[in-house]
């Protein structure tokens, strides 16, 4: 009878995490499809995007926040040489807003550093995904590919809400352990885009990453 009932427990809990089949459609180009969308001005936002359908519980509903590597210039001097969206550890922690704006989803972030190495110059940063084949990593400050917002269809039936991907039209993101640094004490979860092409990596778990309107 106990061991039925674990059966039945983990049955319930593997389709939890599991991720939905779902078939993706890219939203129209602009940014009226997006939640908060002002006709006036053409942009929509503020919003947060959150983890959701994780194959790890523990950051399940968890919103974003950012990062940064930090470079050495001259005379010594740190710089900013890209940010870089993320998943935190704790959900308490201020947050990374984005909007779209000129058709483009964009953060609100840090995007310099001072000669003491403290973040400064906050302006609303265009998003972009790494270039790189090994990649995904969504940044600021770099150029590379497009960002791109689905819906998700299940059968036909459209699920609420939209989602962030991209490259090949995969919106399924790896998410991974990193440890408290420099620049985050507290350690986060990066999120990488996996290509439709590509296994998921080690350490990596998988989830979605749907915008949040509030």
């Amino acid at each position: 009878m106990m061991m039925s009932r674990l059966l039945t427990i983990s049955t319930i809990v593997a389709a939890v995490l599991a991720l939905p089949e779902a078939t993706s459609k890219q939203i129209p180009a602009g940014c009226a499809s997006y939640p908060s969308y002002n006709a006036d001005t053409g942009e929509a936002g503020v919003f947060l995007v959150k983890v959701v359908h994780s194959e790890k519980p523990a950051i399940e509903g968890f919103s974003d926040t950012s990062d940064y590597s930090v470079g050495i210039g001259a005379q010594g001097r740190p710089y900013m040489r890209w940010g870089y969206l993320t998943i935190p550890s704790r959900n308490d922690i201020a947050k990374t807003g984005l909007k779209c704006s000129g058709g483009i989803l964009r953060a609100w972030v840090d995007a310099e550093l001072t000669a003491a190495g403290t973040p400064t110059n906050v302006q609303w940063a265009p998003l972009a995904l790494s270039p790189y084949a090994d990649g995904g990593v969504l940044l600021y400050k770099i150029e590379g590919d497009e960002v791109r917002v689905y819906e998700h269809y299940i059968e036909e039936e459209k699920q609420p809400g939209l989602f962030l991907g991209g490259y090949d039209d995969s919106a399924t993101w790896g998410l991974k352990y990193v440890a408290p640094h420099a620049t985050d004490p507290d350690g986060n979860y990066q999120m990488r885009l996996i290509r439709t092409t590509e296994a998921v990596g080690v350490n990596e778990t998988r989830g979605l990453v749907k915008i949040e309107g509030f």
